[in-house]
């Protein structure tokens, strides 16, 4: 066990953030192999900081603000200490498809290709390929105008769900079970400047059933 743990010590991972839950799943699985394993996060204080398999904290641009700089950081890094293997443990991984020419030559990355990101990558796109495919979901209208979504609202009824073509279920999903759900979200669209006919946004009817979630693993 010991000399399995020294020969994969010599292998150097960078975690592309170190603040998600996600996060902290990977690093409960590959630190007791030993790894040397190290993050680039903007935060220096993020919740992977505080594991004990965790080896280095390097303080980055924030992928969403800068993404340009957040990868020039990382390859700069890759480069500089030599890593083996980059792992995308979030949303990064889209930035890192678009760049995988690039990082391929320099370090070991799973990443799908971009365009097969793009097909998945927004929820309309994700909505469209679900009815490509004829796979089911709940009833779903799109929308670029506040006059579109009270439209598709008044069709659906409430409550039902208004999303963000990118944003995760705490900044860009909202629950809309009266008016005063629907006045205060348009509010908000309108101070985030959103409203502007050019971003799309989905409406979904509300449904009933369990919720599940899949996971894949790789090796």
């Amino acid at each position: 066990m010991s000399n399995k743990k020294n020969t994969n010590s010599r292998l150097r991972i960078l975690l592309s953030e170190g603040s998600s839950t996600n996060v902290r799943e990977m690093i409960t699985a590959l630190g007791p192999l030993g790894y040397t394993i190290d993050i680039c996060d903007p935060n220096p204080f993020c919740m992977g900081r505080f594991s004990t398999y965790i080896h280095k904290i390097y303080q980055c641009p924030k992928s969403g603000d800068d993404p340009v700089g957040y990868l020039k950081f990382v390859i700069r890094l890759i480069k500089e200490r030599g890593y083996d293997v980059l792992f995308p443990a979030n949303e990064q991984a889209f930035l890192f498809a678009w760049a995988k020419k690039y990082l391929t030559p320099l370090v070991g990355i799973a990443v799908s290709d971009f365009l097969s990101f793009q097909r998945l990558q927004t929820k309309s796109a994700f909505m469209r390929y679900l009815d490509e495919i004829k796979l089911p979901h709940p009833r779903t209208r799109y929308a670029k105008t506040w006059d579109e979504i009270e439209e598709a609202v008044s069709f659906f009824c409430m409550p039902c769900y208004i999303k963000m073509d990118y944003g995760t279920a705490s900044t860009g999903v909202w629950r809309i079970k009266d008016n005063l759900d629907l006045n205060l979200l348009k509010e908000s669209l309108n101070t985030q400047k959103i409203l502007n006919g050019q971003t799309e946004l989905i409406v979904q009817e509300a449904s009933k059933g369990h919720f599940e979630q899949l996971h894949s693993i790789f090796d």
